[in-house]
């Protein structure tokens, strides 16, 4: 899944550091509804670089 809209995963793959967001309430995206959905608190993620270049979140 691509990360867009705001959410962690955007702001991971926008800046390739590590970001944390108090609430999901201001989230959008697919990532953004499914913390909607599920009743997310904070988030947090960190980049994962393979071989130099960001793989992943």
């Amino acid at each position: 899944m691509e990360p867009w809209g705001n959410n962690v995963a955007t702001l991971v793959f926008e800046t390739g550091r590590p970001a944390r967001i108090e609430s999901f309430a201001d989230a959008s995206g697919p990532l953004g509804d499914i913390g909607h959905e599920e009743g997310f608190g904070p988030g947090v993620g960190t980049p994962v670089i393979v071989e130099g270049r960001l793989w992943g979140c």
